[in-house]
């Protein structure tokens, strides 16, 4: 099973977990990173580096996939880092992260391998987006 890991600024990981467990129940081979205010972007490429290589030992070999809320913020960067050194057969990273992108590769990822979740991460974060005006008033 592809393990999950949602970097983001602030709490707004452990906010869209709650979300989550409201709607799935707990998930397994799930964490989560934040970076907080005051800390040093090399503390927190220390603790991110620990929690991949940790998830990624215990998806016996299936992989991490790492959802993140901006591309380019220090989160996204720190984990660019990380995908250089472990290679991208062992982590695939998505930004832009929302609950229907979460849904969707928490129900998945036990039947999916990691570079097909990625594009299931991709493509149900873009459905999730909808005008509601749109939708239902046309």
């Amino acid at each position: 099973m592809v393990n999950i890991l949602l970097v983001t600024h602030g709490e707004f990981a452990q906010g869209i977990t709650s979300a989550l467990t409201l709607i799935m129940g707990e998930a397994k081979g799930y964490a989560t990173v934040s970076l907080n205010i005051g800390q040093s972007p090399d503390a927190f490429l220390d603790e991110l580096t620990m929690k991949v290589h940790s998830l990624y030992e215990d998806s016996e070999g299936s992989g991490v996939l790492v959802l993140t809320d901006l591309f380019g913020g220090t989160p996204c960067n720190c984990i660019a880092r990380i995908m250089n050194e472990m290679g991208t057969k062992k982590i695939r990273c998505v930004t832009g992260l929302n609950l229907p992108m979460l849904i969707e590769v928490v129900s998945d990822r036990d039947e999916q391998d990691l570079p097909h979740l990625e594009e299931t991460a991709l493509a149900a974060g873009g459905k999730g987006m909808v005008s509601l005006a749109e939708k239902i008033f046309g």
